[in-house]
């Protein structure tokens, strides 16, 4: 089904993924730092515990802004799958559907 968006929902959903890539780089950079640091003659236990915890954070938090970018319409289906309700829709998306 071909669904009226407007251009406000698409930007928003458009920062809220430019979010997450964003947050998955950092995870990638802070996994690069981890095995650098893992890999140094000097191990510094703090600095590796560090950046393992900060890793998986920014991992959790690259998933969560991806489901929020997915949900930005804050539609869901009803109880019995036969029907989509959006919650607070957009005044022009509920006079075109």
């Amino acid at each position: 089904m071909d669904w009226p968006v407007c251009a406000q929902c698409i930007e928003r959903q458009r920062r809220w993924r430019g979010a997450a890539l964003a947050t998955l780089v950092g995870f990638l950079v802070a996994v690069v730092v981890l095995f650098i640091a893992a890999q140094s003659a000097e191990k510094n236990e703090a600095v590796l515990s560090l950046t393992f915890f900060a890793a998986f954070g920014l991992l959790l938090g690259a998933a969560k802004l991806n489901q929020r970018a997915t949900l930005f319409t804050g539609a869901t289906l009803n109880a019995d799958g036969t029907a989509v309700v959006v919650a607070q829709a957009h005044p022009e998306f509920a006079r075109q559907v």
